[in-house]
């Protein structure tokens, strides 16, 4: 097996009110993890809590 289960997650505590946010790509590949971080990343970016 070349890749594994790629997981990202990410937990914010605003307010008091826990968000958070999980991609999880099974698919063994890793010449797509980086992808897969970079899309991430931009979902985490265009997050905005609220005020």
């Amino acid at each position: 097996m070349d890749g594994g289960l790629l997981v990202l997650r990410a937990i914010a505590i605003h307010k008091g009110v826990a968000y958070y946010f999980w991609l999880q790509d099974p698919a063994n590949e890793r010449e797509v993890e980086p992808l897969d971080r970079a899309d991430f990343d931009a979902l985490i970016a265009a997050v905005r809590l609220p005020d």
